[in-house]
């Protein structure tokens, strides 16, 4: 598949079709949360690579062109936008640190596909962590007999 605006939002809005979405400058398609518990995805699509963005937590997964299997990342987007994927932030001394993007099993267990952090240049210093912020979304995905939407991503 080819990483444009048309076929990435062909590719979502078959899956969810009440999809809330906006395309800004034919490259920056914003797709709303359905609720207040959700969160937002941007995704600025480029011919060699293109960036998801999960909501204000700073947390962004790469998506290149040469990728063996586009779909994955586009999957990725449907199970966070059906409630089978979240973003976890990690919160230290008031300020979001570290962020977790997971996804949930089988045997409904979450695990973590990916995280992004922050140095903290007073690593010295003890600090209070707590994990909440967790935002999920709930739109109601169509279901395929033959598309498995659980990606096998490596992220950096």
């Amino acid at each position: 598949m080819k990483i444009d605006s048309e076929n990435i939002i062909n590719f979502l809005t078959k899956r969810i079709p009440e999809l809330k979405y906006s395309l800004e400058k034919k490259n920056i398609l914003n797709i709303e949360p359905n609720d207040s518990n959700g969160f937002g995805i941007k995704m600025i699509i480029d011919s060699t690579e293109s960036t998801i963005f999960f909501g204000n937590s700073g947390h962004h997964i790469h998506c290149y062109e040469s990728s063996e299997n586009i779909e994955e990342y586009l999957n990725l987007i449907v199970n966070s936008l059906t409630g089978t994927g979240r973003i976890v932030a990690h919160i230290s001394n008031g300020k979001e640190f570290k962020w977790e993007y997971q996804e949930m099993n089988e045997n409904n267990d979450w695990i973590t596909i990916s995280e992004m952090g922050t140095f903290s240049w007073k690593f010295w210093k003890k600090r209070k962590t707590d994990k909440r912020n967790i935002q999920t979304n709930n739109y109601k995905q169509k279901t395929f007999a033959n598309i498995s939407c659980k990606p096998k991503i490596n992220t950096y």
